[in-house]
């Protein structure tokens, strides 16, 4: 198998400095407060129930217990010792995780067939290009037919239409129309230009490098005919070989263009029991949300047997830390749903902990000294015992409007765990306490 961005690593290769926003990998954990952190990318955020339950061993016996849920739809063991390693590693490796694509091209957990082979093409076309020095946080995402995580953020979102064309997103430049055949063709372009600029580059440091005209002449010269993006200066494509492909006309749905380039603060992430559209794969999902988007092995161990004892093969892990079952019948999604209530799992927009959101705090991370974990469950249990009487809660619904009614709870100003509209509660320097700070306040 061959490995796109790195190979493996020893142990003596980890960085043990305090580096923050490293982007860790399976085969290249980073060293946190709590020990390694490893990060085991899925495939459309595929977990087998056999291997929930061995995922579940590992973080057991070789991590802190701690299983957090990912922006893309992954997992990540916490804790891990630098001894056990090399054990995880191979044992996870032997399950099948730690590919290159996996980690490189997400793809929504939702999409079907057609979206699932465009995928596997692509990740064909950069394998096959073996582009040494991507970053490990350059990622192509693939969205679903109806654009379900449109909101997720990549180096390059792809949404693929029924005319036989694609819409592609690429950071800083807007999107473009182009045939489905040239996807691989136009990606692997992208991620040269990258790697050209160093280990840790990514699509805007592409950018900077030279102007969003001649970046786009060089995509469009490596495909053979012209390129358009939205966000390109109407001078920029005046003035150069940069024009419309003439490709086919965008899907008319409403579901199109408006949601791709919509903010994430303009949607709500499914919960509950979703029906989907007639030309999708599976015709109903069960979606759970994961409060705090952090699990224990118990309750990994436990989703496994809900799995295997509805006979499904596999869960999915969304980009909003939820998880999703793939039903055949309406009454089968709802008894996985009733079985996640209890597991702890939120199953309807009632759930007090929905859109509380924290980093890991001064459990895992040495920016701060605040226990970020424990004030958001604090916030979450003062939400279930007074609803709309509490103070978080009615501030939230104040500013439901912009937010969501998402709580943000980070222990610096970096706010890593997320990057959207929130009433948000940041740790102050001197390990005091923390500030509110309301969404129109940032």
């Amino acid at each position: 198998m061959a490995l796109l961005f790195e190979k493996r690593l020893a142990v003596d290769d980890i960085s043990h400095g305090r580096r923050t926003g490293l982007c860790p990998t399976l085969t290249l954990p980073s060293s946190q407060r709590d020990g390694l952190l490893m990060r085991i990318s899925l495939v459309g955020g595929a977990v087998g129930a056999v291997e929930c339950g061995l995922i579940a061993d590992l973080a057991e016996r070789h991590g802190n217990g701690m299983i957090e849920l990912t922006n893309r739809g992954n997992l990540q063991l916490r804790g891990i010792g630098e001894a056990n390693v090399s054990e995880v590693v191979d044992e996870l490796v032997r399950l099948g995780f730690g590919t290159d694509g996996a980690r490189t091209v997400t793809i929504s957990p939702f999409a079907g067939s057609v979206e699932r082979q465009a995928r596997n093409e692509i990740v064909a076309a950069l394998d096959l290009a073996g582009y040494a020095g991507l970053s490990n946080k350059f990622v192509v995402h693939i969205d679903d037919s109806a654009g379900r995580t449109a909101s997720q953020r990549g180096d390059i979102v792809v949404r693929l239409r029924r005319t036989g064309t694609a819409t592609v997103r690429l950071d800083h430049l807007g999107e473009a129309e182009l045939p489905v055949d040239d996807l691989a063709g136009l990606i692997t372009a992208v991620a040269a230009r990258c790697a050209d600029h160093g280990r840790r580059s990514r699509l805007g440091d592409a950018l900077a490098a030279s102007t969003p005209r001649q970046f786009v002449a060089e995509l469009a010269s490596a495909l053979g005919h012209p390129l358009r993006f939205t966000q390109l200066p109407e001078s920029d494509v005046a003035s150069s070989d940069v024009a419309s492909s003439g490709a086919a006309a965008a899907d008319p749905s409403p579901s199109a263009v408006a949601v791709i380039a919509g903010p994430a603060t303009a949607r709500l992430d499914p919960i509950g029991v979703l029906a989907m559209r007639r030309t999708d794969d599976a015709p109903f999902f069960a979606i759970a949300s994961v409060p705090l988007g952090r699990l224990d092995p118990t309750t990994l161990r436990r989703l496994g047997v809900l799995c295997a004892d509805h006979a499904i093969a596999e869960m999915r892990l969304t980009p909003w830390k939820a998880i999703a079952f793939a039903c055949a019948t309406e009454g089968q999604a709802t008894d996985l749903l009733v079985g996640a209530a209890q597991l702890g799992l939120a199953i309807d927009r009632s759930h007090p902990s929905l859109g509380v959101v924290a980093c890991i705090g001064a459990t895992g991370c040495w920016q701060t000294e605040l226990d970020t974990l424990s004030t958001a469950r604090a916030i979450i249990a003062e939400r279930s015992a007074h609803g709309l009487r509490s103070t978080v809660a009615a501030t939230v619904t104040a500013a439901s409007p912009t937010t969501n009614g998402t709580v943000h709870v980070s222990g610096c100003d970096k706010s890593c765990a997320f990057s959207g509209a929130a009433v948000t509660f940041v740790g102050r320097n001197d390990a005091s306490g923390f500030e509110r700070i309301d969404a129109g306040d940032r």
